[in-house]
């Protein structure tokens, strides 16, 4: 018999390192009769699962549920690395009743708690009592993160009708520029006949002028007809840049209301409006 006497502090650890191992192989256990359970519950006939568990296996419905709860938490995702040495064996020291008051969390939460509190110490009553407030909480936090997303949804709603009602103001006034700029070529062909009409009446003049020199006679016989289509050729350009005068003064102020609207819209906006302003500068270009 050896002599040898061990400190306490050594068989601590002794005792320490057997109850983890019992309660992963206690865990490790119930998690694999879970997924037998599961199984066995595919293969039994609708409605004899009561009377299967009682003749079978000595388990009420409840123990079962339970049991296979544990596999459908723990196993599926984790149990075939949840006790592997790669694996972070965050479970692997709890005790079935334990692990399954856990279930009630998820995963990520789960897995929080257990490495932020000293579950072994805790006695499940505790547990569940923890885990009840921690769910309350995660509640609240999700009723907050619900009607922030509603209140930002509404600001994202309401954003989008400002954007329709741009979308529509710039749609008239895109309709107003093009009615504008047909009205623009609608004069500027009344325009084009009025100086085609002067021009003629001006080389006329000037034929008749050029006779006037040749023969004097005929200047004085024509003199009348001269000064008659050089009141009409007058009449005709003083009309002309009155008319002229008028439409650029309209088109000068709406100009400048343009302008002004462009300067107080935000820049996806003022850009919008831009082109459409230019593109009646251009077409207006093109035109003469």
């Amino acid at each position: 018999m050896s002599n040898v006497v061990r400190s306490s502090e050594l068989i601590a650890c002794e005792i320490n390192l057997i109850k983890t191992q019992t309660a992963k192989y206690c865990l490790n256990s119930a998690v694999e009769i879970g997924k037998l359970l599961v199984e066995a519950k595919e293969a039994v006939p609708f409605g004899e699962w009561g009377s299967w568990l009682q003749s079978n296996v000595d388990y009420s419905e409840s123990t079962a549920q339970n049991l296979m709860k544990l596999f459908n938490t723990y196993g599926q995702k984790e149990q075939l690395s949840l006790f592997d040495d790669n694996c972070a064996d965050i479970y692997s020291a709890l005790a079935p009743s334990k692990a399954l008051a856990l279930a009630a969390l998820p995963e990520k939460e789960r897995k929080d708690y257990v490495e932020s509190h000293d579950v072994e110490s805790e006695s499940v009553r505790e547990l569940k009592k923890n885990i009840e407030q921690l769910k309350r909480d995660l509640a609240q936090c999700e009723n907050g993160y619900e009607q922030t997303l509603a209140l930002e949804r509404n600001k994202l709603k309401d954003s989008e009708k400002a954007v329709k009602d741009k979308d529509k103001e710039i749609k008239k006034l895109k309709n107003d520029a093009d009615a504008s700029s047909a009205r623009a070529n609608e004069y500027f062909q009344q325009l084009k006949v009025v100086n085609e009409r002067a021009y003629k009446a001006e080389t006329q003049l000037q034929e008749l002028s050029q006779r006037a020199v040749d023969e004097d006679g005929i200047r004085k016989e024509y003199q009348g007809e001269i000064d008659n289509l050089k009141n009409q050729l007058l009449q005709a350009k003083k009309s002309n840049i009155q008319r002229f005068a008028v439409h650029f003064e309209l088109f000068q102020k709406e100009f400048n209301v343009l302008r002004s609207m462009i300067a107080e819209e935000e820049p996806d906006t003022a850009n919008k409006f831009r082109e459409a302003v230019l593109k009646v500068l251009a077409a207006f270009e093109n035109s003469i």
